[in-house]
């Protein structure tokens, strides 16, 4: 992450040198707000902990009254692990709310509601339920970055590209509960007016997730959204 962020940066300073200026009354920073609604193409997946435990006994013998004794016994355990995952697809909205800086630098909070439907692998019949639906409600906050935003009359000027980070609920198929994730965005934008853009995106995100259940591990997920935006910079 902090190859990607010193990434951005460089990129924004070497852009702001080159073709012409964007005119001046483009760079007024203030209120930045993003909308969006997308497909959304999520997976899960998670190590199911099975552990076996067993009493095994050893020393045992008949006594001269015919009693069978046993001298000594113990407890052996196994643990047993197999994947289990979830796939699915649905629709994902997010709205984001802030400030901008000279129209180049917006800084705002995410909020983020993702809903699919799919099926589950690796899991035997009744086993951790039978849903096969999945979704994430997430908050955090991001950043993003027009690097190409001096360059006047150029096709890439409202490109941008995106970071967020954000905290909440998600889970697919019965897997997960609490969720960290981190997306990275990249996306193109067309004024409507002299605030007001229409655009379209496209996303990649990864989870980690805890559904705080001793027979779930290593629980994770990874998707992938495009969607339409309206952003008003």
């Amino acid at each position: 992450m902090k190859r990607f962020l010193f990434f951005l940066i460089a990129l924004l300073v070497v852009s702001s040198f080159g073709e012409e200026s964007a005119p001046k009354q483009r760079l007024k920073g203030g209120f930045y707000f993003d909308w969006t609604v997308g497909a959304v193409v999520r997976h899960f997946e998670a190590i199911k902990v099975k552990n076996n435990l067993s009493t095994g006994i050893s020393g045992c013998h008949f006594e001269a009254d015919g009693r069978y004794v046993c001298d000594n016994a113990k407890s052996v355990s196994s643990r047993e692990e197999s994947s289990i995952g979830y796939t699915g697809s649905g629709l994902v909205l997010s709205v984001r709310f802030g400030g901008n800086i000279k129209r180049m630098v917006a800084i705002f909070a995410d909020v983020e509601f993702e809903t699919t439907e799919g099926k589950a692998t690796g899991r035997k019949k009744g086993e951790y339920g039978t849903t096969n639906h999945g979704g994430n409600i997430l908050i955090g906050p991001g950043a993003s970055i027009y690097p190409f935003f001096y360059k006047a009359n150029s096709s890439l000027q409202n490109f941008y590209v995106s970071a967020i980070g954000d905290i909440g609920f998600g889970s697919g198929g019965g897997i997960g509960l609490w969720t960290t994730a981190f997306t990275l965005e990249v996306g193109h934008l067309w004024p409507v007016s002299d605030r007001l853009n229409m655009g379209v995106a496209m996303a990649g995100s990864v989870l980690s997730t805890d559904s705080f259940d001793d027979k779930m591990d290593d629980e994770r997920g990874y998707g992938v959204w495009v969607g339409f935006k309206f952003v008003r910079k």
